[in-house]
């Protein structure tokens, strides 16, 4: 039989916060997702039995694996029998808080549930059996407010906007940071609104694990100041002979080729170039630092462009100051 093709985007926590500590030891937060334009690949094929495969960077042990736990899941709940080789191609970064393992969980639920006729009412409730952001990826939505543990979702303005990812090459464990958190208490929320993008908002992309992670990883200061430098650098020069556009590089966005290229280059639908250049938006170090946000608990650290060619201008300049870990280029996921 033939096999299909299945794209699993990654995601991007805007903005997350903690609210409280509930008696079950999860955590009450609000975050805003968002799904971009850098994706694992999985190859779906039915056949008697389980078998599933990576080509990842990393051994990934079977029984950890949240697509065969899904599997699993959802052939206990229906009593599905029928087998499927899944051969994944891992090009999203593990444990850097972009969602990767939740994703292809999301990903694969949301092909057995067309195939076997479940409604998406239930492949959301066993993706929450799985994970707080696995019905995220289930979900239509390009992007969501998160509630509770993040499994309650409202729909957000899907803002577009152009990302550039630094993942440094090493994880930051979930259960580690909550842990080492220590939240006490009990908060409300600093609700962002939806006639304008959380970056232009007066308190900037609120992360409450930013200074517990730089605390432990003092070099995310050195990381973050590069991000500065480059969207200064790029936003001073403009387009200059020396900072030319380039077509996006092959190494970025996990080489995906055209489907890739196709998805940053629409420039029939690019947002106003003034969205960028607000120079009393983006002028001086408070604009910038606006701009620039820590993905979930970590460890990816991202900078929002509203214009593509400003962009691809950071990109090859942040190639000059990080040699280290991996740099992509993604923009928000659209239809």
């Amino acid at each position: 039989m033939n096999s299909e093709i299945l794209l699993s985007p990654a995601k991007i926590n805007l903005t997350l916060q903690v609210l409280k500590k509930r008696e079950d030891g999860y955590h009450e937060i609000y975050t805003i997702y968002q799904k971009i334009t850098l994706f694992d690949e999985l190859e779906v094929k039915p056949q008697s039995s389980f078998e599933l495969e990576f080509i990842a960077e990393e051994y990934i042990p079977l029984e950890k694996n949240l697509i065969f736990r899904a599997y699993k899941l959802f052939s206990e709940a229906y009593g599905i029998k029928d087998g499927f080789k899944v051969s994944v191609i891992k090009r999203i970064p593990m444990g850097a808080g972009l969602g990767g393992g939740s994703s292809n969980a999301g990903t694969f639920l949301k092909f057995l549930g067309k195939r076997f006729g479940i409604p998406k009412e239930e492949l959301l409730s066993l993706g929450k059996k799985l994970g707080a952001d696995v019905p995220f990826f289930i979900e239509d939505y390009f992007s969501a407010c998160g509630f509770g543990i993040g499994e309650v979702l409202k729909p957000y303005p899907n803002f577009q906007a152009f990302y550039l990812l630094y993942y440094p090459g090493f994880k930051i464990e979930t259960a580690w940071a909550y842990q080492a958190l220590n939240f006490k208490g009990e908060k409300k929320p600093y609700l962002y609104s939806e006639d304008l993008p959380p970056w232009k908002d007066p308190k900037g992309l609120i992360n409450d694990f930013k200074d517990l992670v730089y605390s432990k990883y003092p070099q995310f200061r050195d990381f973050e100041k590069s991000f500065e430098i480059v969207i200064s650098k790029v936003l001073s020069e403009g387009s200059s002979s020396s900072l030319t556009p380039k077509a996006f590089p092959e190494g970025s966005l996990a080489s995906l080729g055209m489907t890739e290229r196709a998805g940053m280059t629409d420039r029939a639908e690019m947002v106003d170039r003034a969205g960028m250049v607000d120079r009393a938006g983006m002028n001086g170090e408070t604009g910038i630092k606006k701009r620039v946000g820590l993905s979930g608990t970590g460890s990816t650290l991202f900078a929002v462009f509203e214009d593509e060619e400003y962009a691809s201008q950071a990109y090859d300049l942040l190639k000059n100051f990080l040699k280290g870990g991996k740099i992509y280029l993604a923009r928000n996921l659209k239809g």
